[in-house]
């Protein structure tokens, strides 16, 4: 490399160290690019950065390009997904206030913000042959003054590059930092349903098991005790979607990957339940299939059919697969794609 990593950033740590507002003033400190885990020499790198601050202060937090290869890029999209508990700053007109670095300066940068899925998105297009490392730029996040602990802040990377790849195929990867409160011990986060401080698969379990009892009474139950951190996806209803949420996340643990609600959220693929045939798409044809299944299993008990999803067909979670879940496909079908409703599968069951 033509420069090194500490010398390119030197000033720009120095300079982000500043709080942009009177809290705390000094308090935030950013960990130097060099030093944060999961640098690759051999490719382009966008790395998040870790941030240590006091409650209720305005930081700026870094994303950087660093180890950028002589060629460059053609396009790179970033998805900056940030923990709910913390708050971007808006300007007047309600974007998020985003300020680009020196690597920005020399490439075309548009920015979007979705507040629904906590993320902000950058598209960057152009080639910087002669960036090394470099500040690409800096998101103004608000953090809680009433919580502690670590605020995740992922970012998911699409790189495009016309001289090595054809106009379909992408690299992709992602990178994780955080925001940090001072001295402070990680609060309990959304899908800890058993409130042991950790979101595992034992606090899916528990959600499955209050989705397949409110399915066989076809009643809400009251979300008592932790099951209302079970709502991961915030749509008013504990529900299987949750289930594969919590899964989700729970597995980026294992891994040891900070991930945010708003990253598990975007991705998947989940398994689909009412995808019986596994197109990704809960229609009629899979409401079809689920009835001719249940047809031919009354006349035959011992028929199977290999070529459907049968855990994605019994919508009810009984152990069946029976013309009431015909039914409740087609009614999903028709209240979420055609009157485009938004309901959970927990909700179609409880509502007929």
């Amino acid at each position: 490399m033509k420069k090194t990593i500490l010398a390119k950033t030197a000033a720009v740590c120095g300079a982000a160290m500043l709080s942009l507002t009177g809290f705390s003033a000094f308090a935030q400190k950013v960990t130097p690019v060099e030093e944060i885990w999961g640098i690759d020499a051999e490719k382009v790198n966008v790395a998040a950065g870790e941030v240590t601050a006091e409650q209720g202060e305005v930081v700026k937090f870094p994303v950087y390009l660093v180890n950028n290869l002589p060629e460059g890029f053609t396009n790179l999209e970033i998805d900056m997904y940030y923990d709910e508990r913390l708050t971007p700053v808006l300007k007047e007109d309600g974007s998020v206030a985003v300020k680009k670095g020196e690597v920005c300066d020399e490439l075309t940068c548009v920015f979007s913000h979705d507040a629904e899925r906590c993320k902000i998105k950058m598209n960057a297009a152009g080639t910087a042959p002669e960036k090394d490392n470099g500040l690409m730029f800096t998101v103004e996040l608000i953090v809680p003054s009433d919580e502690a602990g670590y605020f995740p802040v992922v970012i998911r990377v699409r790189q495009f590059n016309d001289a090595k790849l054809d106009e379909t195929e992408t690299v992709e990867w992602r990178h994780s930092g955080y925001v940090k409160v001072f001295g402070t011990p990680k609060p309990p986060v959304r899908g800890d349903v058993n409130r042991d401080g950790e979101v595992a698969i034992e606090d899916a379990q528990l959600v499955f098991d209050y989705y397949r009892q409110c399915a066989a009474e076809h009643a809400y139950i009251e979300a008592s005790g932790g099951l209302e951190a079970g709502d991961v996806d915030r749509d008013g209803a504990v529900s299987w979607e949750d289930v594969q949420y919590i899964q989700a996340y729970y597995t980026d643990t294992l891994m040891n990957k900070l991930t945010t609600w708003g990253e598990i959220l975007d991705g998947g693929p989940y398994l689909m339940l009412g995808n019986v045939n596994s197109d990704r798409i809960v229609d009629v044809s899979d409401a079809q299939i689920v009835l001719n299944y249940y047809a031919k299993r009354l006349t035959d008990p011992k028929y199977s059919d290999d070529t459907i999803e049968t855990t994605t067909a019994d919508i009810d979670q009984n152990g069946e697969i029976s013309v009431e879940d015909a039914q409740y496909i087609l009614q999903y079908y028709v209240k979420n794609t055609l009157a485009h409703q938004k309901k959970a599968w927990i909700q179609i069951i409880c509502d007929n």
